[in-house]
């Protein structure tokens, strides 16, 4: 969870569908959606940026402020 009571989630690839990360609200609705490299860890700064973690890099998505 986010300082901004958000939570985000690293989803893997399934079938045909790329990985991504979603943002959700504390009731469980999308909020927003973005492909991502498949990701082995996630966490998020106090700007809000996330940073998705690779098995061979950390990829770092900057919030649109």
């Amino acid at each position: 969870e986010g300082k901004d009571g958000l939570l985000y989630v690293s989803e893997g690839s399934r079938d045909d569908s790329p990985s991504r990360v979603s943002v959700l609200d504390k009731q469980g609705n999308v909020l927003g959606r973005f492909n991502a490299r498949g990701g082995h860890g996630s966490w998020v700064d106090a700007h809000g940026d996330i940073y998705v973690g690779t098995p061979t890099s950390v990829d770092k998505y900057v919030r649109n402020r």
